[in-house]
């Protein structure tokens, strides 16, 4: 994928933010970003802000933290969320995108319009839990499907998911 020297721009997206407040998905976006930073890349992470939040570009460790919309609801949060983060990473040249969660798959097809190899980080239980109701075990059925189909690597950080 890159010459050994080669600096990527890599993006992360489909959590919440760094620094990691709120759950896995923050912490592995945190501890991969960080990897990265020491390889010699560039690393942006995706966050949420509210729309009316005026600030959209901050910094943690040497990690650029970008904040795209999205309206904070049980149902609505992450789809949103994956929406405006795949759109406006279309305009950034990333090599490669990593996408947490196969929730935030299914806009993945809009990156496929960048140069940028996407992967995607599926956590193959999130569907089956009872938290959800039909919609939304729905949505995370479509997001694992969407994940096969738009991913160019499909990764899981557990065997018993993989």
């Amino acid at each position: 994928m890159a010459e050994k020297n080669q600096k990527l721009k890599i993006a992360i997206l489909g959590t919440r933010g760094v620094p990691a407040n709120y759950g896995g998905f923050e912490t592995f976006a945190e501890e991969v970003a960080l990897e990265f930073l020491k390889s010699g890349h560039e690393v942006s992470v995706y966050a949420r802000k509210s729309p009316f939040q005026l600030k959209k570009t901050s910094w943690y460790q040497r990690i650029r933290v970008i904040k795209t919309s999205t309206i904070f609801h049980k149902y609505l949060e992450t789809p949103l969320s994956s929406l405006t983060a795949c759109v406006d990473a279309c305009f950034r040249s990333y090599d490669i995108v990593l996408i947490c969660n196969a929730a935030n798959s299914p806009f993945a097809w809009i990156l496929k319009f960048t140069k940028a190899k996407i992967a995607i980080n599926v956590d193959g239980i999130e569907r089956k839990r009872t938290k959800w109701n039909s919609l939304g075990r729905l949505w995370y059925r479509l997001g694992e499907k969407a994940s096969s189909v738009f991913a160019d690597r499909v990764v899981a950080d557990a065997n018993v998911i993989a």
